[in-house]
C-alpha cells in the first residue's frame, strides 16, 4: 500500500513539473507533451478497478480454487510437522486483519503463509506450546519453497523451475 502511495506521489509531481514546463514552452517541447501524456495515462491507472483474478482460470483451475488447495495443504504440512516434532507457531498479521500467519520452525529454515482468519481454528491443538518463534530471517517465497522441499528430501533433480 506504500509502495503504491509513493509512486501515485512521484507520478503527480512528475505531472506537475511536466505541466509547468508544458506552460512555460509547450510549442518548443513536442517531446515534453508526449511525455506528460504517458505519465497521465500511467497516474490514471491506479484509479482505474481492480480485476477479480480469482476468477481467472488456466483452463483447469481458477486462482480461487489454487489458493483453497494451497490453504488446505498448508494446513496437512503445518499438523503433520507438529506431529513430527517441529516447532509451530501462529500470529495475528495487524497489517492483515483477515489473515493469520502460521509458519513452522524447521532444520532447513523457518516457513509460513498467510492463511484466511477462517481457518485459524484449525490450526488449535497443533500449535507448540510455550514457544516462542524464531525472529524472521527476511526469507522470501523461493526460499520457503526451497526449504519445504529440503525438509521433504528432494533432490536437485526433483526441482521444478520456478
Amino acid at each position: 500500500m506504500d509502495i503504491e502511495h509513493n509512486r501515485v506521489n512521484r507520478l503527480e509531481k512528475m505531472v506537475k513539473e511536466l505541466q509547468a514546463a508544458r506552460d512555460a514552452d509547450l510549442a518548443a517541447n513536442s517531446t515534453l507533451f508526449i511525455r506528460l501524456h504517458n505519465v497521465e495515462q500511467r497516474l490514471a491507472l491506479f484509479d482505474a478497478p481492480v480485476a477479480d483474478f480469482g476468477t481467472t482460470s488456466d483452463g483447469y483451475h481458477t486462482f480461487n480454487e489454487l489458493y483453497e488447495h494451497r490453504h488446505v495443504l498448508f494446513l496437512m504440512f503445518f499438523r503433520n510437522a507438529f506431529l513430527m516434532g517441529a516447532k509451530t507457531w501462529v500470529e495475528l498479521d495487524p497489517d492483515m486483519p483477515d489473515w493469520f500467519l502460521a509458519g513452522a520452525d524447521l532444520p532447513p529454515g523457518q516457513v509460513s503463509y498467510h492463511l484466511p482468519m477462517r481457518l485459524f481454528d484449525m490450526t488449535q491443538g497443533h500449535v507448540s506450546k510455550n514457544y516462542e518463534r524464531k525472529p524472521y530471517d527476511g526469507y522470501s517465497s523461493k526460499d520457503v519453497l526451497h526449504r519445504l522441499q529440503t525438509w521433504c528430501g528432494y533432490k536437485e533433480a526433483n526441482r521444478g523451475k520456478v
